[in-house]
């Protein structure tokens, strides 16, 4: 009798509690953004054309994909915020898969596509950040910035100010030195 000894993912059990978010003008949370995505975008100019699209480590994505996936992120994430200055409900999102070691997968939405180039990555993390704080803006506007707008399978829904910090420490989170570089 062969046993399966493959380690998969499971779902989380619950939500994870939103350590990034604390109390935040709107304004604040989304130059924390900015920055992050500015210094990101500055660091990715320091990589070595023959790293960018290296895997980070085996078996793990690149640089140019953690950058992808940041492009992703955010415009998911605009686009929640959209979709509620819009009158429409919150989408249900399953929870997310983890690793054993706490890793968390990705879901689909907010997957790399490899291959893309430097200026590609920078200019679509540039736009992405300007949808965000576009749709954050109207989301204030219409004075739904403190609603929850934006349901991930990770945290309970996050409002514009959550999902701003959230853009700040996650893009931070990806910075990532490839190769002893």
């Amino acid at each position: 009798m062969t046993t399966d000894t493959t380690v998969q993912p499971r779902p989380l059990p619950h939500h994870l509690p939103k350590d990034f978010a604390r109390p935040q003008r709107l304004d604040d949370a989304l130059a924390g953004a900015a920055a992050s995505v500015e210094r990101y975008i500055a660091w990715l100019d320091t990589i070595p054309d023959d790293l960018l699209h290296v895997p980070v480590t085996p078996g793990k994505w690149s640089v140019a994909e953690h950058a992808h996936h940041l492009v992703r992120t955010s415009e998911v994430f605009a686009a929640c915020m959209t979709d509620r200055a819009r009158g429409r409900p919150i989408v249900d999102v399953p929870l997310t898969l983890m690793w054993p070691d706490g890793r968390l997968v990705a879901p689909a939405p907010i997957q790399p596509t490899p291959g893309l180039s430097r200026s590609a990555l920078q200019d679509g993390l540039k736009r992405a950040q300007q949808e965000l704080e576009r749709a954050a803006r109207h989301l204030q506007a219409l004075e739904l910035h403190e609603d929850p707008c934006v349901p991930t399978g990770i945290f309970e829904p996050m409002t514009a100010v959550e999902t701003a910090q959230l853009v700040a420490g996650h893009t931070l989170h990806h910075l990532r030195t490839p190769h002893g570089h």
